[in-house]
Formats: structure tokens, C-alpha cells, sequence
């Protein structure tokens, strides 16, 4: 009888184990693979001050990085309603960069930091998580930057 009992719980926890290794292997894995339009439309669902939403190609990348070696795989820009915007601009609110890997992030990160923490006009919050980087306006609060970066890091964990 203690065989049996052996036998199931040896049985129960290999279930487990193959569980979590496909969790680990094929879920989470997809999560990381989300496109910056993805992540932008999670966060849009959850968050009624998001307005439009502008996904950028290889032609219509202002900084011209997208796709190219360690650069960015896809980006938007995205706008927040409760900030002003211009008639004829881009959408104020935010952008969300995703790359290929989490060395490529850094490096990008690396590159952006002494812009988004400066006090001059391009200052910005700035997170990441994984493969992706958001950066949001300044203008917004801190309590308002503080909801996007927990959507941010809820859909890319």
C-alpha cells in the first residue's frame, strides 16, 4: 500500500513539473513576444485615457532604427486624452519599443537614460520590463506614469 501511495505522489508531482516547464518554456515565452501594437491595446482595454494609437513601420520610423541590427523589432506611439494634443502631430502620451532580446533593451535604455531624466524637454518616465521599454510624457503625474508602468509590467511579465 505504501508503493501505491509512492507511486501517486511521484505521479503528481511529475504533472507539476511538466506544468510548469511548459509554462515556463511556451507561456511566458509568448508574452515576451508581444508586439509594442499588443502591449499598447492590453494596456488601451485597461486604461479608458488611452487614445489613439499609431504602430510605426521600417518607412514611417521617425528615428529610422526600427528593424535594423540591435535596434527595436516594433514601436508605437500612442496618445493619453488627458494630455494636450496637436492638431496636426503625433499623439502625446507615450511610446513602446520592443526588441528581439533583453541585451538589445539595455543597450537602447542605456542610450536614452541621460535624455529621460534630464529636466529639459525630453525628459520622460521611462520603464522596462523584459524586451520592452514605455516612456511617457512628463507632463503626465507621477500617479497617472505609476498606472501605466504597472499595466506595462502586468501584460510583459
Amino acid at each position: 500500500m505504501n508503493r501505491t501511495v509512492l507511486k501517486i505522489v511521484l505521479a503528481i508531482l511529475i504533472i507539476l513539473l511538466g506544468i510548469t516547464v511548459f509554462y515556463t518554456i511556451f507561456i511566458s515565452n509568448f508574452r515576451n513576444n508581444l508586439t509594442a501594437e499588443q502591449i499598447a491595446n492590453e494596456i488601451k482595454e485597461k486604461n479608458s485615457n488611452v487614445g489613439k494609437i499609431v504602430t510605426y513601420t521600417e518607412t514611417t520610423d521617425p528615428n529610422n532604427l526600427l528593424g535594423k541590427e540591435g535596434q527595436y523589432i516594433s514601436k508605437i506611439i500612442f496618445e493619453d486624452v488627458r494630455l494636450e494634443q496637436f492638431e496636426d502631430g503625433e499623439p502625446v502620451g507615450g511610446t513602446i519599443e520592443v526588441f528581439k532580446n533583453k541585451k538589445d533593451m539595455k543597450k537602447r535604455k542605456e542610450y536614452l537614460e541621460p535624455f529621460t531624466s534630464s529636466s529639459g524637454m525630453l525628459a520622460e518616465y521611462m520603464y522596462n520590463t523584459n524586451n520592452a521599454i514605455i516612456r511617457l510624457n512628463k507632463k503626465l503625474t507621477p500617479s497617472q506614469a505609476k498606472e501605466y508602468e504597472e499595466l506595462f509590467k502586468q501584460i510583459t511579465k
